[in-house]
């Protein structure tokens, strides 16, 4: 995870924006002060969107943006109030739609409200694996695959006493929902209940 400046978040988002700008703010609304994008890890030449993982240390971004004139807080990853923020909504080739959401953090020995500031303009990146391990339904089955998956990512804080109290920007907001092409090798296997990722619902 890193903030990124405003001329960096530019030049890292470029080639995402320039592909799908046109749908970036589907399920989005316009005026929220915080914005969610996938940016995927490449694109075809046939303008498909690719997220390739290939080693357990590849990811794809997912790219938080404070369009507002404030800065905003958010949670940070670690701790247990910001472990579970991200989530993505999946439709696969069958049609069959499911959530995919981080497994329980544990028991938290070591836990506190932590948080990060995002400055108007600048953007926030979550680096994403879908490791089974970490991941609830994730599609990464099996020694390795390719499939195509309709991904939606998903941003939510709800308001509690902590966020009230740390000043936390809290509300929902979610990305365009577009198709990717999925590949990976080495990461599979059920999840922690022994159900592959795309079994449904959780």
């Amino acid at each position: 995870m890193a903030i990124l400046r405003p001329k960096l978040l530019r030049s890292f988002v470029c080639l995402a924006l320039l592909v799908f700008a046109s749908e970036a703010s589907v399920g989005q609304v316009l005026s929220a002060p915080l914005t969610v994008q996938i940016v995927p890890t490449d694109f075809k030449g046939t303008g498909l969107r690719s997220i390739e993982l290939y080693a357990p240390g590849n990811h794809f971004h997912v790219v938080l943006t404070n369009t507002s004139k404030a800065p905003i807080r958010i949670w940070r990853e670690w701790c247990s109030w910001g472990h579970a923020n991200l989530s993505f909504e999946a439709r696969d080739a069958d049609g069959n739609v499911y959530v995919i959401s981080k497994w329980s953090g544990g028991d938290w020995d070591r836990n506190f409200p932590d948080w990060s500031e995002i400055n108007p303009g600048e953007g926030f990146v979550i680096d994403v694996n879908l490791d089974p391990t970490v991941w609830q339904k994730s599609p990464l089955s099996g020694d390795s695959g390719k499939t195509k998956i309709r991904l939606k990512a998903i941003y939510e804080i709800r308001e509690d006493t902590e966020t009230k109290h740390w000043r936390i920007w809290t509300g929902r907001v979610s990305s365009a929902g577009l198709e990717y092409s999925l590949s990976w090798t080495g990461r599979g296997g059920n999840d922690k209940n022994g159900q592959v990722g795309k079994s449904g619902r959780r």
